[in-house]
C-alpha cells in the first residue's frame, strides 16, 4: 500500500474498534486520507496512527472522538510536510493519556479544545 496517492475510507464502519495503532503508518506517498465519518468513540489506542506518512499536507480529524484515547503517542510522527490538521470540539485529551512524541517532526497545528491546555509545554 505504499504506493498509493489517494485513499478514501470515509463508508467503514469503524464504530467497535478499539485499536487504531500503525493503521495509516508509512504511507509515505498517500497525499489524500478522506476520513469523514470515522467514529473513533470507542477508539483506546492511536499511537502511530499517521507515522511517517511525509506526502500529506492537510488532514480532516473533525469527526474524531478522542475522549476515549489514552494512548495518542507519536501519532503524527515524522510528518514533516503535514502543516494543518482540523480538530472537531471532540477532539480532546483525557487526563492520564500518553502523548509523548505526538507531533515529533511534525509541524501542523496542535489542538485548542481546552483539555490540551499546557499539554505541548
Amino acid at each position: 500500500m505504499s504506493n498509493l496517492t489517494s485513499l478514501d475510507v470515509s463508508n467503514f464502519d469503524t464504530s467497535k474498534v478499539t485499536n487504531m495503532s500503525s493503521m495509516f503508518s508509512s504511507m509515505s506517498n498517500l497525499t489524500s486520507l478522506d476520513l469523514s465519518n470515522f467514529d473513533t468513540r470507542n477508539v483506546t489506542n492511536m499511537s502511530s496512527m499517521f507515522y511517517k506518512m511525509s506526502s500529506l499536507t492537510s488532514l480532516d480529524l473533525s469527526s474524531f472522538d478522542t475522549s476515549n484515547v489514552a494512548n495518542m503517542g507519536s501519532m503524527f510522527y515524522n510528518n514533516e510536510n503535514l502543516t494543518n490538521i482540523i480538530y472537531g470540539s471532540n477532539f480532546i485529551r483525557k487526563v492520564s493519556s500518553t502523548i509523548a512524541n505526538m507531533y515529533m517532526g511534525c509541524p501542523a497545528n496542535k489542538p485548542t479544545h481546552s483539555s490540551w491546555d499546557g499539554a505541548f509545554e
